[in-house]
């Protein structure tokens, strides 16, 4: 081998890349499963407020602009309380890092 300090350095990258944690790259790592998580900022930021998925009918959250469904339900984002102005769903195992509004009640 004509560059064994090269090679060793190629090696440890590639371990260090495995055994990487995980980060708040993966907000789901962060929200427990069978959760929904609403965080007050964009970007998964602050203290997440945690619910269960409701089974149909409108809840209060805190005013989100980032979501995590870690439920194996669909979860419809609106607006207002009366759940009448709808923003977005997301799906099981899927997020929003950044609303374009602050979620303040969800089904």
């Amino acid at each position: 081998m004509k560059h064994p300090v090269l090679a060793a350095a190629a090696v440890a990258l590639t371990f260090t890349a495995v055994a990487a944690p995980a980060s708040a790259a993966d907000p789901a790592a962060s929200c427990p499963t069978g959760q929904v998580c609403f965080y007050e900022l964009p970007g998964f930021r602050g203290t997440p407020q945690l619910r269960a998925p409701l089974a149909g009918g409108c809840a209060p959250t805190v005013p989100a602009r980032s979501v995590v469904n870690n439920s194996p339900h669909p979860v419809g984002l609106y607006v207002d309380e009366e759940c009448t102005q709808y923003l977005d769903q997301v799906p099981p195992g899927a997020s929003r890092s950044s609303l374009i509004a602050a979620v303040v009640t969800a089904e």
